[in-house]
This record gives structure tokens, sequence and C-alpha cells, in this order.
């Protein structure tokens, strides 16, 4: 694991008796980890996110069932605890603003909310209006 520490690589498991890591260019792409359940998918996960925390890299994680993020939560080293930003949006008492055109180019927003309201219908078609 030292090695992989050397290159700065996310240490992720062994095979054949070496360590197997991903580089940072590899995390900068998207990673979609699939298994059956009890295979270790978020202990993965939590493991990697515990890696990013512990050398000072940002992290997103987006959890819709909330128990990987509580875990997550417990890695943060205290004196990160001004850089956590836990959004529930099932939370109403705490109510989050999201504005998913701040950054689309202004001729590009049309097309982007055209987007994001099919996106609600098809999430959501009980619960939209007449």
């Amino acid at each position: 694991m030292s090695e992989l520490n050397v290159h700065n690589q996310i240490y992720v498991g062994t095979r054949n008796g070496y360590a197997l890591g991903l580089s940072p260019v590899a995390r900068a792409r998207h990673l979609y980890v699939i298994g059956q359940t009890g295979t270790g998918k978020s202990t993965l996960l939590l493991n990697m996110l515990a890696q990013d925390l512990a050398t000072g890299r940002g992290c997103a994680l987006l959890d819709p069932h909330g128990d990987l993020a509580e875990a997550a939560v417990g890695l943060l080293p205290t004196r990160r605890g001004d850089h956590l930003v836990y959004f529930e949006p099932a939370d109403l008492a705490r109510p989050v603003g999201l504005n998913l055109l701040a950054q689309v180019p202004e001729d590009d927003r049309p097309l982007v909310a055209d987007e994001v309201v099919s996106a609600f219908r098809a999430i959501w078609p009980d619960f939209w209006g007449p």
C-alpha cells in the first residue's frame, strides 16, 4: 500500500497479492460500483472516502438511503468539520435552495430547464400539476 500512496493512488484492494489502486486520473472520471447485496459496495466507497478525507481531498457523496452518508460523517477529521455540507432533501426544517441553472450559459438555460422539468416529471409523475 505504501507504493500506492507514493503515486497518490487510492487503495481499493488486492489481487494475486498485489495492491490495487485508482490513480488521480482514473478518480477524475465517473466510477460505477455494482454488485449484489452484501458484496462490499458501500464498504469500498466508505474506504475510498476515508482515504480522500485523510489526505485532505474534497469529496461529494450522494446517498439515496442515508446509511452510507451517516457513516461517512464519522470519518471526517474534526479539523475539517467546517468543510462539511450535509444536504438532506427530506429535512423540511432546514430546506436548501438549489439553482440548477446558476452555472449554465444563458443561451442554454431554456433547454436545460426543459430537461430538468422532464426528469422531474419522469421521477414524480403522480405529483405533477394538472
